[in-house]
């Protein structure tokens, strides 16, 4: 499971009790200009939230090529799409050009995506998925 990062805008470690890092829970965080400067640099990296039990996800086949394209994602927000409502929530999904996989997200920031599940396309069409849900379950969604 991840680390949480300090809130603090431009602080960026690791908050051990959330949702400060020690220091800026002192008063001790970074100066207007290395926040600034880190804002900046952390602005074009991709961003991905796992959620849920995602993060127990690990050994599901392609993992790690799933990873790689949720950060391709993050990277593209213009290329989202149209939400599709499962359950109540309403998320993205991109299917990976050539492969079997879906990535099931919402946008969160300009590049940043929470990741809800990972699917592939069942049948001989591409509107039917099999989604690893991120609470767990396997659900299938007909578009």
């Amino acid at each position: 499971m991840a680390q949480p990062e300090c809130e603090t805008p431009g602080c960026g470690y690791i908050a051990l009790t959330p949702p400060l890092c020690s220091l800026c829970a002192m008063g001790k965080g970074p100066s207007d200009a290395e926040a600034k400067r880190n804002l900046a640099k952390e602005a074009g990296k991709p961003k991905v939230k796992y959620m849920g039990a995602i993060e127990e996800l690990k050994d599901l086949k392609g993992y790690s090529r799933h990873v790689k394209s949720a950060e391709s994602f993050a990277l593209s927000p213009n290329s989202d799409g149209s939400l599709t409502t499962i359950g109540e929530l309403k998320v993205h999904h991109r299917t990976v050009p050539r492969a079997n996989y879906s990535i099931w997200y919402r946008r969160t920031a300009q590049n940043a995506i929470s990741v809800y599940g990972f699917g592939r396309h069942i049948g001989k069409d591409n509107k039917n998925y099999e989604i690893e849900w991120y609470d767990g379950k396997t659900k299938k969604v007909t578009l």
